[in-house]
């Protein structure tokens, strides 16, 4: 799963940097992965001029092979978090796509299994 890291001008988009957000998106993306044909990171810097604490916000966007994209963000005082966070969104918000388009109405449910 490729995994896109784009960064503003307040944000140094280091090597490490890319390595650690490529681990963190793929882990929490794992189960949908072969659903997706790349993810993009964008990490910012909403307290550009570097007084006051930090507030670095990440928006994630996957692109499913078969749909529309599909986006999250989070805000948070590293990147790291950030990341964590936007990630675990953009998953819960693919298994509910993914869930949604494989179900089927009036399929087997756990009331009506046993």
């Amino acid at each position: 799963l490729p995994v896109i890291l784009n960064t503003d001008s307040s944000v140094q988009g280091t090597e490490q940097l890319g390595a650690r957000v490529e681990r963190i998106v793929r882990a929490r993306l794992r189960h949908v992965a072969p659903h997706l044909t790349r993810v993009e990171a964008h990490l910012t810097d909403a307290n550009r001029s570097g007084q006051g604490p930090a507030d670095l916000r990440c928006a994630l966007e996957a692109r499913p092979s078969d749909a529309k994209p599909v986006a999250a963000d989070h805000a948070a005082a590293t990147a790291e978090e950030a990341v964590r966070g936007a990630a675990g969104k953009l998953a819960r918000l693919l298994r509910t796509q993914f869930g949604r388009r494989h179900g089927t109405k009036g399929g087997e449910t756990i009331r009506s299994t046993g």
